[in-house]
């Protein structure tokens, strides 16, 4: 009995499924990794600065109120914002899963105030439709009974 050969192309039907497969579940797996890597980059910044600088201060409040400890949180606000009323809450906003990355890019300092310069990075969104985002903004500092407060009320990362 003479055995029949497969026509040309039948078997890179199968060969080329198998690629679309491989490209799909690899697709899915960088999604998933990047989607993770942004969710665990959320929050503020790692680094270390001496404590007593503005950029201490600025550094725990920001860890305190991604905490959502507010009653520390409230304790680097300047006496002047607590005096209109604003609290660490408010500035906070709603409560996220993900908070933006905060990262301090310089400082301007003066005998009893401070400019810090921010870069704000974070991600909307899930899937994909998910996108990601990175903005500047500034944040006033004033030198309060030998400790540094925070004195903007607004300063975009929430």
């Amino acid at each position: 009995m003479a055995e029949v050969e497969a026509a040309p192309g039948r078997n890179s039907s199968k060969g080329g499924l198998k690629s679309l497969v491989v490209i799909v579940v690899a697709v899915a797996v960088l999604m998933v990794v990047s989607t993770a890597s942004v969710l665990l980059v959320g929050g503020p910044s790692r680094a270390s600065y001496t404590p007593g600088t503005p950029q201490a201060a600025f550094q725990n409040w920001l860890s305190a109120a991604n905490a959502g400890d507010w009653t520390t949180a409230d304790t680097y606000l300047s006496s002047s914002l607590i005096a209109q009323g604003v609290s660490s809450e408010q500035m906070a906003g709603p409560s996220s899963a993900t908070r933006p990355m905060v990262t301090i890019d310089s400082a301007q300092l003066g005998a009893q105030s401070a400019t810090l310069f921010i870069t704000i990075q974070g991600s909307s969104g899930s899937g994909i439709g998910a996108g990601t985002y990175a903005s500047t903004s500034s944040v006033q500092m004033v030198l309060e009974n030998g400790s540094w407060k925070i004195d903007s009320q607004s300063f975009g990362i929430y």
